[in-house]
C-alpha cells in the first residue's frame, strides 16, 4: 500500500488556503470541511461479488483549496461530477484543479482520474510503483481481479510525475473492521509503527474511514494493529482444518474475524494468502518489537 497522508504547507495568497483551524463542518451528510483548506468527500458505490448482490462500500476523496486546488483521489468511475459539484459549492471552480496526487493504483482511488483530467487538464501524480497499473487498468484487472472492476474504473491514465519515498507523504491506516486489502502482512504492521513514531498528528484522513483529530488518531492506529493480529491469527486457525480449496479457506477466514459471506472474493483471498506466507511467525509486530 502506497503512502496517503498529504502534508500542507501554510503560506500564501488565497483566503481559503490555511489548513491551520480545524473545522469538522458535515455538509449533507456525505461532505466534511476538515479546516479552512481542505475538505473531505464521502463517495458511495457498490461492489458487484454475485449475481443480484453487492457490496456498499465508501471511499473518501480530499480537496485542497489553496492559490490552486489540488484533489487527492478521486473515487470511482462517475465522482467526478459530485467533486465538481462540491468545489463549485464552496466558491470555486473545477477548471482550478492544478493537480491530482493519486495515494495508490486501486479502483476506487484512482476511478474518475481519467474524467477529472480530461476536464481540468490538470496534472497527475503518483508512487513510481503505481504507474504501471495506473497506466495500464487492464493490466491491474488482470494481475488483480475485483468483482466489478469496468464499472468503477474511468480508464487509464498517464503520471506526469512520480512522488518518491520521503516526499510529503506516510502510509496509509488499515481500518478496524473492514475488509483487509494489503499484499504484504509486515510491511503493515512497519507502516503502522512508523505511523505512531509521528508525533502531534493533528488530522487523520483515511480513505475508508471518518476523519480522526488528536488521541482519536493514535487510538485508530492501536485498533489497525489489533486488526492485523487477528487476521494473521484467524489465518493460522484457518489454515489448521487441511483444505486446499483457496476459497473454501477464504470462507474460514473471513467468517473468524466477522466479514459477511458476501465479502468473500479473489481480492480478500489474495489477502490471507499473504499472511499465510507468515503464518510461522507468533505475531506480526515481534519484529517490530525487537529493532
Amino acid at each position: 500500500m502506497i503512502p496517503a497522508m498529504v502534508v500542507v504547507k501554510r503560506g500564501g495568497r488565497h483566503p481559503a488556503q490555511d489548513p491551520g483551524e480545524l473545522i469538522f463542518s458535515y455538509k449533507e451528510g456525505r461532505r466534511l470541511q476538515i479546516s479552512s483548506a481542505i475538505h473531505a468527500i464521502r463517495h458511495p458505490f457498490k461492489v458487484p461479488v454475485a449475481p443480484g448482490v453487492a457490496l456498499d462500500r465508501f471511499v473518501y476523496s480530499f480537496v485542497i483549496a489553496c492559490d490552486t486546488i489540488t484533489l487527492v483521489d478521486t473515487g470511482v468511475a462517475g465522482c467526478e461530477e459530485t467533486i465538481f459539484d462540491y468545489i463549485r459549492s464552496i466558491g470555486r471552480d473545477p477548471s482550478e484543479i492544478s493537480l491530482i496526487l493519486l495515494t495508490h493504483s486501486h479502483p476506487d482511488h484512482i476511478g474518475a482520474a481519467k474524467a477529472t483530467r480530461d476536464a481540468t487538464g490538470c496534472t497527475v501524480m503518483a508512487h513510481s510503483a503505481e504507474r504501471r497499473w495506473i497506466e495500464d487498468t487492464d493490466l491491474q484487472n488482470r494481475e488483480r481481479p475485483v468483482p466489478g472492476f469496468s464499472t468503477l474504473v474511468g480508464g487509464p491514465i498517464p503520471l506526469d510525475h512520480e512522488v518518491a519515498d520521503g516526499d510529503t507523504i506516510d502510509p496509509d491506516v488499515p481500518v478496524a473492521g473492514d475488509l483487509p486489502v494489503y499484499d504484504d502482512a509486515r510491511k503493515s504492521v512497519r507502516s503502522l509503527q512508523r505511523l505512531k513514531r509521528t508525533r502531534n498528528i493533528r488530522i487523520l484522513l483515511s480513505a475508508w474511514d471518518e476523519p480522526r483529530s488528536g488521541k482519536a488518531v493514535y487510538d485508530r492506529m492501536d485498533q489497525a494493529a489489533a486488526y492485523l493480529e487477528m487476521i494473521h491469527k484467524a489465518v493460522i486457525q484457518a489454515s489448521e482444518t487441511g483444505t486446499s480449496d483457496k476459497m473454501e479457506f477464504t470462507k474460514r477466514t473471513a467468517a473468524l474475524i466477522g466479514l459477511p459471506p458476501q465479502a468473500v472474493n479473489p481480492l480478500l483471498s489474495r489477502t490471507f494468502a499473504a499472511t499465510m506466507k507468515v503464518r510461522d511467525l507468533k505475531d506480526l509486530s515481534a519484529e517490530e518489537k525487537s529493532m
